[in-house]
């Protein structure tokens, strides 16, 4: 998924049957109804409001202790998790969006990668890479190390190219 190149952070709000208690964590639940989706630029500020978060049910006696360590149950109804998330993500200076923002942002990622490559195929600097592999196979051969083939070696340039987009996506 191209969301994955994103490289941020999920905060998932789960609701039990009946929808009278919730649950947060990173993990989606596969027998919990999900109730709302968080997604953070920055893993570490969906960590830090899921701590806060949790800080603040167990406080007003809405998670257990024993929960708060799990990301576990808290006895409010998912909407009313989901606001306290946004309060603090608020409070904390923390960028979220939804899932249909993350994956507008993902797929204008994926377009800008593609026209980098048509660019750079335009240009010659596919050549240029090829060159670059070549010269890394050959000095790998020359000290009797196993060289990583093509295909990774480009997925390792596409990963670059993913990651430097998604950086400018979230500049």
């Amino acid at each position: 998924m191209y969301i994955d190149a994103l490289k941020g952070r999920a905060i998932y709000v789960h609701a039990a049957p009946g929808g009278k208690i919730s649950r947060i964590g990173f993990e989606p639940q596969r027998n919990f109804e999900l109730a709302h989706i968080f997604w953070f630029a920055k893993p570490s500020h969906a960590e830090l409001i899921v701590m806060r978060c949790c800080a603040d049910f167990e406080a007003v006696g809405a998670m257990q202790p024993a929960n708060v360590a799990a990301g576990g149950w808290i006895d409010m109804r998912p909407i009313d998790v989901h606001e306290k998330i946004k309060i603090v993500a608020d409070q904390l200076g923390a960028r979220w969006r939804n899932e249909a923002q993350l994956k507008r942002e993902a797929e204008n990622v994926v377009a800008e990668i593609i026209a980098r490559v048509e660019s750079m195929r335009r240009t010659g600097r596919l050549a240029e890479i090829n060159a670059k592999y070549k010269a890394y196979r050959l000095a790998k051969v020359a000290k009797g190390e196993k060289a990583i083939g093509y295909p990774a070696y480009m997925s390792r340039y596409t990963q670059h190219l993913v990651a430097r987009a998604a950086e400018a996506a979230h500049a």
